[in-house]
């Protein structure tokens, strides 16, 4: 008996010993898959969220003045014929003479950012470059269960209006609300196009400028340059500064020997007065 119970606690104490790295294994291994999902569910965060950034890049560049107008030509030339980056200009302003400088907007793949960024910079100097990003995943995804709930709606009340046991006014209410309904499918399928364009495409801003625009030197060419314009801008405002003066000077000078007679008239019939006196 005694040799029985011996028997039976080595077993069970064997068993435990054995059992317990089993646990302390499993225990392990659970704590690593609670890990990897946890990871894992980070990284699908992370997907779904960087799935529906819309990105906006922003470039400026310095180019020569001579080199302005023919850059900014070349982009907008270029996003018009372009075809494999579904280019468009939303934006176009360009201003030439002492302060020239161009910004364009355009809509195009994010593989055609730095074909045109590339473009921009060709014959110029990167002044500053920059990237935002627009997270539009929940309006995207609040837009889609907007649309599964209209839709939902939509076949209930299609399957009212094909009754033929309602009466007229039950039916003229019920094609009242389907077509406010379908209007609303129309206005919300309309939104989404809009933000899935914003997702799978990139606004790129280039902003163009004078590569001397604060130069010295530069100041002072264009002091030269534009001084037959500024003296004709001179002459004009004398013209009329003239055409204004002149009139008045009339009217002030026959105020003037007007006042002057009235006195002078005053003055006489006071002398008179103390003459006769």
């Amino acid at each position: 008996m005694l040799k029985f119970l011996t028997a039976f606690f080595l077993i069970v104490f064997l068993t435990a010993c054995a059992e317990k790295p089993v646990y302390n294994e499993l225990s392990s291994n659970s704590g690593d898959n609670q890990e990897r999902q946890s990871l894992d569910s980070k990284d699908v965060s992370v997907k779904k969220t960087s799935k529906y950034l819309a990105y906006i890049h922003t470039l400026a560049v310095e180019l020569e003045k001579e080199k302005l107008a023919s850059v900014h030509k070349a982009i907008t030339n270029a996003c018009d014929e372009d075809i494999k980056y579904e280019c468009a200009i939303l934006n176009d302003d360009y201003t030439s003479g002492e302060y020239s400088s161009g910004r364009i907007q355009l809509r195009v793949k994010p593989e055609g950012v730095k074909f045109f960024s590339s473009l921009a910079s060709l014959e110029g100097e990167v002044a500053t470059q920059s990237r935002k990003a627009e997270d539009l995943g929940a309006s995207i995804i609040d837009n889609a269960k907007r649309i599964q709930q209209l839709e939902r709606f939509e076949k209930k009340l299609i399957a009212l209006e094909s009754r033929t046991d309602a009466d007229i006014d039950s039916l003229l209410k019920v094609a009242s609300q389907l077509s406010e309904t379908q209007t609303q499918l129309e206005y919300l399928e309309g939104s989404r196009v809009v933000l899935l364009q914003r997702v799978q495409t990139d606004i790129l801003n280039i902003n163009l400028r004078r590569l001397d625009e604060t130069s010295f030197f530069g100041s002072i060419g264009d002091a030269f340059e534009d001084f037959g314009e500024e003296f004709i801008y001179a002459i004009e405002g004398l013209v009329n500064a003239i055409a204004y003066i002149i009139p008045w000077a009339l009217f002030l000078m026959i105020m003037f020997f007007i006042l002057r007679a009235i006195f002078r008239f005053l003055n006489l019939k006071v002398f008179r007065g103390r003459k006769d006196r």
